[in-house]
């Protein structure tokens, strides 16, 4: 399913197989980081979060990938800084963050439910903390609002230098997310 999609702002799948009882997705190398490494850099560095502007690019650019995937019936499910990928502009000097890429199709499902592809009913799927409510409760039944949500949540994390709903717990992060 990852593989029909094509597009600047999403990692390319290149292959899916399977070896045994071993399923596997041979994706494009971006040479750069995750938009959840450059996070933690900065913090490291003493800022507290990214400045709006780089956010901005950033997200721009895996939303127009996340448009393309919903505009061909796949749901990314995983939408976080950690499965957005920022390539170098210059190698290991600056990055391009209006050429981001929205990665991971791991958890991609498609629209409708038609294929649950594994997924069993009212079983969450996806990262607390920038997952929907919706998700959290019923992931086979996750559309298109539940990954805009999350990259509205990655986005205020990328802004504030912490996920939206983090917890101490998952239960305490999925009944967060739900209030």
């Amino acid at each position: 399913m990852a593989a029909v999609l094509s597009n600047d702002h999403l990692v390319r799948v290149l292959d899916v197989n399977r070896e045994g009882e071993t399923h596997y997705i041979v994706m494009e190398y971006v040479a750069g980081e995750s938009a959840g490494t450059y996070m933690k850099r900065v913090k490291a560095g003493g800022r507290a979060a990214l400045d709006e502007a780089e956010a901005v690019a950033i997200v721009a650019a895996a939303t127009r990938g996340l448009a393309v995937a919903h505009g061909r019936g796949v749901i990314h499910r995983d939408v976080k800084p950690d499965n957005i990928l920022i390539p170098w502009a210059e190698p290991g000097v600056r990055l391009d963050f209006a050429k981001s890429k929205l990665s991971d199709l791991g958890l991609a499902k498609p629209e409708g439910g038609a294929q649950s592809l594994g997924t069993m009913s009212h079983v969450a799927m996806g990262t607390p903390g920038y997952m929907a409510p919706e998700q959290a409760e019923d992931a086979k039944t996750a559309g298109p609002p539940a990954d805009i949500f999350a990259m509205g949540a990655t986005l205020y994390a990328l802004l504030s230098g912490r996920a939206p709903f983090a917890a101490s717990s998952l239960a305490t992060a999925l009944r967060d997310t739900a209030l």
